[in-house]
């Protein structure tokens, strides 16, 4: 088996997303950043995942063009998705929208969001700054990224190929011993 994640983000979150996904698969995986690779072949994997991040209420605009390449290929392999982002009130929505852009019922998982300054600059710097700094005010914590739903999403990839999930090993073998 052999998984393809197509990761599209403006920052790092959404490729450090699909690393960790990548990691709790138990199968051959590659990670395509949208941001450094102009292209991808669709042929010669067993399901794609597709990522994006959602910022100022708006998706990473390779997502979409990826997502069409795809559709053009006319590959049929199971497809997931992930969203990355840290307006979580809004997170099923994004969901839906996502798994209407790649295809109907097509399983979409929120899997949080950082604001990390240190790879920002300009507006999209002040924005989180603002952000940060409003969250301390109200005592709210960080945003962070949603390890739980990345393992969810291993499972339901694997549960799709029918292979033995190495997060699902884990979590069982923690149970056995409680």
């Amino acid at each position: 088996m052999h998984v393809l994640i197509v990761a599209s983000g403006h920052l790092s979150a959404t490729t450090d997303v699909a690393r960790k996904l990548a990691r709790a698969l138990p199968c051959e995986t590659t990670v395509v950043d949208t941001s450094s690779a102009p292209s991808v072949s669709f042929g010669r994997y067993d399901a794609i995942v597709f990522g994006t991040n959602v910022r100022m209420m708006l998706f990473h605009p390779r997502f979409f063009t990826y997502v069409r390449r795809w559709k053009k290929s006319r590959i049929q392999v199971p497809v997931f998705g992930y969203v990355c982002g840290v307006d979580r009130p809004r997170a099923e929505t994004y969901c839906m929208r996502v798994a209407r852009a790649i295809a109907p019922g097509t399983r979409v998982r929120f899997v949080g969001g950082v604001l990390d300054p240190s790879k920002a600059s300009g507006l999209a710097l002040a924005l989180i700054q603002d952000y940060r700094k409003r969250l301390r005010a109200t005592g709210r914590p960080m945003p962070e990224l949603d390890d739980a739903q990345i393992r969810l999403l291993a499972a339901d990839i694997c549960a799709r190929l029918e292979m033995r999930c190495i997060c699902c090993d884990a979590a069982e073998s923690a149970s056995e011993n409680d």
